[in-house]
């Protein structure tokens, strides 16, 4: 009787391991959930999302990306609802003090500047002191260099330019190429771009702070494939419409 009573014990127990250890291995394979945003940074996003896939899986890491409006990405990121942000300025971990910043830049966002024929000289950021300026509410590449400008957001990039359109800003500032799309789309001959521009800003991919162990095996990663020039390539590829 006791040999059995053994047995089914042991048995029982053993059960319980290889259960907990089938938990521990299906949650090894869960995708890392990443944010991304598909508004006003939607083709910016694209080329970080394919640079962090790239490295990602050269660790043995699969991903799963996911659309949420520009701020409540970060906002679930440092809550640690999902693993990580695809793609933000440096400035962003004093806000956010739960996320882990990868220091190997992913992209890169250029930002222009429009207005109303004719086009005025902008040098730099200063050039906006106390003016309105329209943007997309949520760049935060943007928000956090007006200054002395006296800020006019947007929902979105069509907002941004119907109010430069009626006069109700005096400048809109945008990302580059996804503003410049924007702009042909409208076909207004008033509009114009402002040469040059105003400041190229990097971008890095966050983690919460509870994967900080990865964010150092990915930073090596990256740093090798920043060496090799592949991040520029892949980003260059995406550009240019394909992946």
């Amino acid at each position: 009787m006791m040999r059995f009573v053994f047995a089914w014990v042991w048995r029982a127990r053993w059960s319980c391991v290889l259960l907990a250890l089938a938990a521990a291995q299906a949650a090894a394979q869960d995708p890392l959930r990443i944010g991304r945003n598909a508004g006003p940074s939607a083709m910016l996003a694209d080329g970080s999302e394919q640079v962090l896939k790239t490295a990602y899986a050269r660790l043995g890491v699969s991903t799963k990306f996911e659309e949420y409006p520009l701020l409540r990405s970060l906002v679930l990121a440092d809550a640690g609802m999902i693993d990580g942000d695809n793609m933000r300025i440096v400035e962003v971990t004093a806000q956010y003090p739960n996320l882990v910043r990868v220091d190997v830049p992913v992209n890169h966002v250029e930002i222009t500047a429009y207005a109303l024929a004719p086009c005025p000289h902008l040098k730099d950021w200063t050039d906006l002191d106390g003016k309105r300026v329209g943007h997309i509410r949520g760049v935060l590449a943007v928000e956090r260099r007006l200054g002395r400008a006296v800020p006019v957001a947007a929902d979105n990039m069509s907002d941004l330019f119907r109010m430069l359109e009626k006069g109700m800003v005096d400048v809109a500032v945008g990302t580059g190429r996804e503003t410049d799309g924007e702009m042909r789309r409208r076909n207004d001959k008033r509009l114009c771009k402002v040469n040059g521009v105003l400041e190229r800003v990097p971008l890095y991919h966050h983690l919460n702070k509870k994967h900080a162990a990865l964010a150092a095996r990915l930073t090596e990663e990256l740093r090798q494939m920043q060496a090799r020039g592949e991040i520029e390539e892949i980003l260059k590829r995406v550009n240019a419409g394909g992946r």
